[in-house]
């Protein structure tokens, strides 16, 4: 089944209140049609501790576009930070888009 229906057959018909929901990116080392996906999810926990994925983004980007797609989940869903597979994440997410975390202005 497609991931995008499995997540939306899943979904709860009601909000959950989610405590510091996070934007999350585990990057391919390569972009392109042959290359992996980059992993993009914004994750949360409700009331009850039990943990949800909120979205589901991943796909083949390049590189300044999966910056850009994580810190439109990050701000689309009023997460409390990016957390990222590698250091040299925080260079790519600086240099891509204002108003991610380290990407000057506010977040």
């Amino acid at each position: 089944m497609n991931r995008q229906i499995t997540i939306t057959l899943a979904r709860p018909s009601t909000a959950l209140p989610s405590a510091r929901p996070v934007s999350a990116i585990d990057p391919a080392a390569s972009s392109g049609g042959e290359a992996d996906e980059t992993g993009i999810v914004v994750a949360g926990r409700d009331r009850g501790g039990h943990g949800w994925v909120l979205a589901d983004l991943s796909g083949r980007y390049a590189p300044v576009e999966w910056a850009r797609a994580a810190i439109a989940a990050y701000h689309a869903h009023a997460a409390d930070r990016i957390v990222a597979e590698a250091s040299a994440v925080l260079g790519r997410l600086a240099g891509s888009a204002p108003g991610g975390p380290g990407g000057g202005g506010s977040p």
